[in-house]
Formats: structure tokens, C-alpha cells, sequence
């Protein structure tokens, strides 16, 4: 049997004795990540607060990895699916709209696709896995990636 025939996807809801364990996995986040002030603050909270809306991947006792999204009302005024002011301005909304017990409307995927690559040259930068290149602006301290999505709609049928 290969890792693939043992490899378990499940919601931190389903199995909360797994939340204490989704960050066991070595850390890969690029050294700015700490300091934003709205991760920072909130992104640890987010397994316990959003177990629903969390995944983990295990290899028998072995977390492997996990998926984190927040659920997040996207309709309000000045709000929409896919804010142009980032994950975080996302992340923040999701509090909120918790505090508040508002409705949700969408959710928001949190943690994608750390390369480990430099990102040093201009131009076109091909990344293994990615669906398109990175455009590599090293002057101007920018890589950007943008890839052709689909959007879905589900219906959220429990409460946040």
C-alpha cells in the first residue's frame, strides 16, 4: 500500500483532536508574514475559530498538511468575493462578521503556495506546480501571480 492509499483529507470539525496538531508541519512562510500585523493577530486563531472551514491531510497518526479558509459575508457594502485588499482585509472580515453574527456568503482560502524560490530575474518565472508563470519585477521588489480561476457559489447551510 502507498502513501496515497492512507492519505486522510478531513474538516478540523470532524476531527477536532487535530487542530492542537495542524501547525506540526515545518514552517515555510516567507520572513514578511510574521510581521503583518493582521496575520499576526488572527491567522493563529483561525483552526479553532473556523474548524469548518479548515482541512488537514493525515498519513496515518502523521499530519501531512492542512488547508485553512475563513467564511465571510461578501455582500455587505464595500465588500465582494475577491477584495482587491488581500487575504488579510478577507481574514479581518471574517472576525467581524463572526463577532457580529453575520451571514456567510463566501469563503476565503487562506494559506496557497509558498515556492522557495527567489524570484531574483525579471520576466517570466515558471514555478513547478503553478498553472502560469510568476511576472518578476526585482526593481520594483514585486513578483506577481495571477492564474485563470473558476469562481463557485455553494450555499452555506450551517451557521458561522
Amino acid at each position: 500500500m502507498d502513501s496515497a492509499d492512507t492519505l486522510r483529507v478531513t474538516t478540523l470539525a470532524e476531527r477536532p483532536e487535530l487542530v492542537a496538531r495542524v501547525y506540526e508541519i515545518d514552517e515555510s512562510w516567507p520572513v514578511f508574514v510574521p510581521h503583518d500585523l493582521v496575520a499576526n493577530a488572527l491567522l493563529g486563531q483561525v483552526v479553532e475559530t473556523f474548524p469548518a472551514y479548515c482541512v488537514v491531510a493525515t498519513d496515518g497518526d502523521r499530519v501531512v498538511a492542512r488547508g485553512l479558509s475563513v467564511p465571510f459575508d461578501a455582500e455587505s457594502e464595500g465588500r465582494d468575493e475577491t477584495s482587491a485588499q488581500g487575504w488579510d482585509r478577507v481574514l479581518t472580515w471574517a472576525f467581524l462578521d463572526r463577532r457580529d453574527k453575520a451571514r456567510t456568503t463566501a469563503a476565503s482560502a487562506l494559506e496557497i503556495g509558498w515556492t522557495g524560490l527567489p524570484f531574483d530575474r525579471p520576466g517570466e518565472v515558471d514555478v513547478p506546480g503553478a498553472l502560469v508563470p510568476v511576472h518578476c519585477d526585482p526593481t520594483a521588489g514585486q513578483a506577481v501571480y495571477v492564474e485563470p480561476n473558476v469562481w463557485i457559489r455553494h450555499r452555506a447551510e450551517h451557521s458561522v
